[in-house]
């Protein structure tokens, strides 16, 4: 049942593959921009761990938030994206590479184009690294379930102390387990904090550096952010900043806890010397670390050890300034952000052209709408006028016969504005019912592509071109290739000097697609020449 569900959401994806490319590139893009500005002001402006780390898990619930706000927030467009014009023409090949349409509806009508491919190589990614948490979560489940409460003795009375001390709220569990080598602490509500076995043989000191280091983890709450983090790059899985910040936000916490520790009385070359001698003999599972905040880890040790060796100020909690700063920025990146809508440039053409043609209508509106005004108060003066005079008055007659007619003319005139405005152009697929086709009345001559002449080779190319209703070509593709590239190109800049009568819908002028066949073919003369 879930594989059938995964498979029909797979299919979902894969019919809006467009729009699922264009949404990939548009947050990558975004994450991008905003991950690099959190890591530059983090290494610039930031020095203390527990502002940094503040300002990194500010910066991964913006991230997740982000498609939500794209959605709310209006959109502004951002073009010259030309590299999404190439994905659009690859997944939907209308007009600017006609050229290779034949050869891109081949690939789509046997189910597989590499646009495609982008999407489940996404959809693979994100669900490897989902895959790789839930494997994690269900071998640290394995691991707590098979693992010893400790109710009572020496580690529950230091633990009671420690948590009073550090004024610890959250309800935990102490267990201890045979088949880890390193602490770690889980749980989102209810805290388990997992030992080694060999924990109950620890000296009182050591066993307080490590419960210190854990209670710091759950105060604040870091299993809860380590989640976040997780989801997020799972998300942007492509991208090597999410990355970057996650290990960067992972291992400021373990100063921040490990400040904890030296705050709280603890010796600080004891203290490193038993993370160095905990990280000899870890044995590290790739599949626990991803939902578990674990005490030691070897590729954090270095930093780790160099803090605590350090002199500098042990800062527990983020101050007010940083909090301020960081909820200003954040809202000022993410707000813009979310807002901008990246276009490719032919795209962000079409959005131009239409709302020049909208203005240009609206124009066009205005003074017809003035034009009949004026008619219409013409039109009852003499109305008012004949009545005056008993309709005998042959030249008011006129008038107003000559004004009723001028004035249907302008209503239809305006009938077709209001209906050019509403109506968008259709594509190539979409069927308009019509009472009279478009007529040819200018046609455009190609020119023969001279080595195509003088190999004395000759094609056929069937185009299609959207007339407008004015008679002009929109657009124009090759319907079926003739197979050489030349005469496709050649004919498709034929057809934009074509004009056309345009196509009826009753009194109304409509857009429509039209297709006519094209032959590139020597005369005798040529052929003897």
């Amino acid at each position: 049942m879930i594989l059938n569900g995964y498979q029909n959401l797979l299919m979902i994806i894969v019919k809006r593959s467009k729009v699922m490319i264009e949404i990939l590139i548009s947050m990558g893009i975004k994450s991008v921009l905003f991950f690099g500005l959190i890591y530059l002001i983090n290494l610039i402006f930031i020095k203390s761990p527990a502002n940094r780390n503040f300002v990194f898990r500010l910066s991964f619930i913006s991230l997740l938030i982000l498609p939500l706000l794209s959605v709310c927030i209006p959109s502004f467009q951002i073009s010259q994206l030309n590299f999404l014009s190439t994905i659009n023409d690859t997944i939907n090949p209308i007009l600017i590479n006609p050229d290779i349409s034949t050869k891109i509806d081949n690939s789509m009508s046997s189910g597989f184009n590499w646009a495609q491919l982008l999407i489940f190589i996404w959809v693979s990614g994100f669900t490897l690294v989902i895959l790789r948490s839930i494997l994690g979560e269900s071998i640290s489940s394995h691991i707590k379930n098979r693992s010893s409460f400790i109710a009572s003795g020496k580690i529950s009375e230091i633990a009671n102390l420690i948590s009073k001390k550090m004024h610890l709220t959250r309800p935990y569990k102490i267990y201890y387990s045979e088949h880890i080598t390193v602490p770690f602490v889980s749980g989102l509500k209810n805290y388990r904090i997992i030992l080694p076995k060999k924990a109950v043989d620890w000296s009182d000191d050591k066993i307080e550096m490590v419960l210190t280091h854990e209670f710091a983890h759950i105060k604040r709450k870091d299993t809860f952010w380590i989640i976040v983090s997780s989801l997020v790059s799972a998300l942007y899985w492509y991208n090597p900043l999410v990355w970057v910040c996650r290990k960067k936000m992972i291992i400021d916490a373990e100063i921040v806890c490990d400040n904890y520790v030296l705050h709280n009385g603890a010796n600080a070359q004891s203290y490193a010397k038993y993370l160095l001698n905990i990280a000899r003999n870890l044995k590290y599972n790739f599949l626990v670390s991803p939902v578990n905040v674990n005490m030691a880890r070897k590729t954090q040790l270095e930093g780790r050890l160099m803090s605590i060796l350090s002199k500098q100020n042990r800062i527990l909690t983020v101050k007010n300034s940083v909090v301020k700063f960081s909820l200003i920025a954040t809202f000022v990146l993410i707000l813009p952000l979310s807002g901008i809508q990246l276009m490719a440039g032919d795209d962000a053409r079409k959005v131009v052209t239409k709302e020049k043609r909208d203005t240009k209508l609206e124009m066009q509106k205005d003074e017809l709408t003035k034009k009949i005004t004026l008619l219409e108060f013409k039109l009852k003066d003499i109305q008012a006028k004949n009545e005056q005079s008993n309709y005998e008055n042959e030249e008011l007659a006129k008038k107003e016969k000559q004004i009723k007619k001028e004035l249907s003319l302008l209503y239809t005139k305006q009938k077709q504005l209001q209906f050019n405005k509403q109506s968008e152009f259709p594509s190539p697929d979409d069927f308009v019912a019509v009472d009279v086709m478009p007529e040819m009345i200018k046609q455009s001559i190609p020119d023969y592509p001279e080595k195509l002449k003088k190999e004395g080779i000759k094609g056929t190319v069937w185009i299609t071109a959207l007339v407008d209703t004015d008679g002009k070509v929109k657009k124009a593709l090759a319907k079926k290739s003739s197979g050489f590239d030349a005469f496709d190109k050649s004919a498709i800049k034929a057809a934009y000097g074509c004009e056309f009568k345009p196509a009826m819908q009753g009194n109304l002028r409509v857009a429509v697609w039209v297709t006519y066949k094209v032959d590139f073919a020597l005369s005798d003369k040529e052929k003897k020449d």
